[in-house]
């Protein structure tokens, strides 16, 4: 129906109008007074208008909530994308003439350029150094349709200088919960290149860090595990792990690296707490060997030289572990070198020797009672030589260049005795030196067999 008065074209369907065109060509639908060229209304305010001016094609949604726009799409050289209260001043996304897809952001919204150089731009106007994960990329996941639920997220975020950093953040909350503050950072590479994993300031190519104790990488083959870098809070110190797989799942650990120390490669020479290795092995400190119980057999320090026995089967002696050398400087003694017998045998039935700076060479019975103590057992000392060359036998105090101790006058306690061949009568010349049993009057016999002849 057209009606002259206002110009326009009016069609209805049951006794209502349903579209309008008026005098000056604007189309509406659901609505009598067009105010852009097409524009379409449900109820009041709710509407979607279409639109061309200055070169531009716009397209502006309002609810009915007072919002005189919500949604407003330009088209021209670009295609734009406006929300909020005022989609004129609030732009969001765009596609520009080249293509380009622009995402700004919400924070500081009027500082948008939509000028990026990618495919693919997003800005982010957070202050430098704000992780914000609502400024990135959000995977996000619903596979029950019970809602969404944030999976991992990339962000960039400034730094001093106009550099820039791309952090990677997971959802490890374990809820279902929508939010990008579940999001936590993992990963981050900062603007000079270096790699943090764990740390937020990686000050090397690859930084990992950890509070716990914790695998930092591991290196397999077909999931058989070969090296693991630990970090050990007991130990407080990183750790190389070697395994080797033996079947069924399981691994046998087969070397340790522990980086409680300083070690050096060097040329083929290894160096431990040596910088300059100058041997095939170059050990600066202490050095060590231990068991399978993990007793020590063999210690070596700048203080003191151990050489242990330990076997677990042995069981004639009750000591963990026994010393059959040792040198150590001990105080009232001074440099102290101890040696023993050894075997499986009771440490009180094994013979010892020393040499010490005060003691000088001494040999009887070892006097090892698991308590550090390498001297002999007490009233066990058979032999001697001291520092001023006197000998003792039996006597740890000897006062002549030759000084025996005694126990009787009999023949066969004799502290001396010597013999000569046998004569053609099957005799034997026999010379014995013991004490007289007269007192204290130290009388010396010698008793000698005369009937011998030469033959």
């Amino acid at each position: 129906q057209y009606r002259h008065a206002d110009d326009s074209m009016r069609f209805t369907t049951n006794q209502y109008e349903r579209l309008r065109i008026t005098g000056i060509g604007s189309v509406g639908i659901g609505t009598h007074d067009p105010q852009k060229l097409l524009e379409l209304e449900h109820v009041a305010n709710r509407k979607l208008q279409f639109s061309y001016d200055d070169n531009l094609i716009t397209i502006k949604g309002a609810n009915n909530n007072g919002n005189p726009e919500t949604i407003r799409l330009i088209g021209g050289d670009s295609i734009r994308f406006h929300t909020g209260a005022n989609g004129s001043g609030d732009e969001g996304f765009r596609i520009d003439s080249a293509g380009r897809i622009q995402i700004g952001s919400f924070i500081n919204a009027s500082y948008n350029s939509f000028d990026g150089p990618g495919r693919l731009n997003i800005q982010n106007n957070s202050p430098d150094g704000t992780v914000d994960f609502t400024q990135g990329i959000v995977f996000t996941d619903n596979t029950n349709d019970t809602g969404t639920w944030t999976h991992a997220g990339i962000v960039c975020t400034g730094s001093s200088g106009y550099r820039g950093n791309i952090v990677f953040g997971t959802d490890d909350d374990g809820t279902s919960n929508n939010l990008a503050t579940n999001i936590t950072e993992k990963m981050r590479i900062k603007s000079d290149g270096h790699v943090g994993i764990g740390t937020s300031n990686p000050t090397g190519k690859i930084h990992i860090s950890s509070d716990a104790n914790t695998i930092l990488g591991r290196f397999d083959s077909n999931n058989k595990r070969c090296i693991d870098l630990v970090s050990n809070d007991a130990s407080g110190t990183a750790e190389i792990r070697g395994y080797k797989n033996t079947g069924s799942g399981t691994h046998e650990q087969t070397f340790m690296l522990d980086a409680d120390g300083v070690s050096y490669f060097n040329g083929g020479n290894v160096g431990i707490n040596s910088s300059i290795p100058a041997a095939k092995l170059d050990v600066a400190g202490g050095f060590q060997v231990t068991d399978s119980d993990g007793n020590i057999n063999l210690s070596l320090t700048s203080s003191y030289f151990d050489v242990r026995q330990s076997l677990s089967t042995w069981t004639a002696t009750t000591t963990t572990t026994t010393p059959i050398i040792r040198w150590k400087w001990k105080s009232g003694v001074g440099d102290h070198l101890y040696f023993s017998s050894g075997g499986n045998t009771p440490p009180a039935d094994q013979m010892a020797m020393i040499l010490s700076d005060q003691h000088g060479f001494k040999v009887g019975r070892s006097g090892w009672d698991d308590d550090n103590n390498t001297d002999l057992a007490t009233g066990k000392e058979y032999f001697r030589v001291n520092i001023d060359g006197k000998i003792g036998v039996k006597n740890e105090s000897p006062s002549t260049r030759v000084d025996f101790a005694y126990d009787s006058d009999t023949n066969s306690n004799a502290f001396m005795q010597f013999k000569g061949p046998h004569n053609k009568s099957g005799e034997m010349l026999h010379k014995y030196i013991h004490n007289g049993n007269s007192g204290n009057s130290q009388v010396v016999n010698l008793l000698e067999v005369t009937s011998w002849q030469s033959t």
